[in-house]
């Protein structure tokens, strides 16, 4: 079986739904007959550029039954540090790591990304719901994940 079908078979569906993999895709701009530019923004180069086109952070839960299922936004399970709730982040993220921060017991999640975007710190409220850790919690980070 290779990759992709055993992937799907698991219920992991980042295959699915236009979510291909790698986060980066090429984005050429298009020139018409009259070689018109066009979808430039003002004072960018018409030539072909490699554009971030990210793609949203998914966490899939074990079913129980050797399967997974992806988490909904609807679902409300990630809040930012006053409780409201939050999209899943389109971040440039290379890396994720599950281990109790706040010594509760819970298994917490930090999320890493690369560059301008920050590194995500969720805290596990013990139910599988995340709080967004303050910002001042991570006042610093590398902004170089990869590796």
């Amino acid at each position: 079986m290779d990759y992709a079908l055993k992937i799907q078979k698991m219920g992991l569906d980042a295959l699915q739904n236009k979510r291909l993999l790698p986060e980066l895709f090429w984005e050429y701009y298009d020139i018409d007959p009259k070689d018109h530019i066009q979808g430039l923004q003002k004072g960018e180069d018409a030539v072909p550029q490699m554009r971030p086109a990210y793609i949203e952070d998914h966490l899939y839960l074990n079913d129980g039954t050797g399967g997974f299922r992806a988490v909904a936004d609807r679902e409300r399970r990630f809040v930012d540090y006053n409780g409201r709730t939050l999209k899943r982040p389109r971040d440039p993220s290379h890396e994720a790591i599950f281990r109790d921060v706040d010594g509760d017991g819970d298994p917490d999640l930090y999320v890493t990304a690369d560059f301008a975007n920050p590194d995500r710190l969720w805290l596990n409220d013990g139910r599988g719901y995340f709080r967004q850790a303050h910002p001042l919690a991570m006042r610093r980070t590398s902004q170089f994940s990869m590796g």
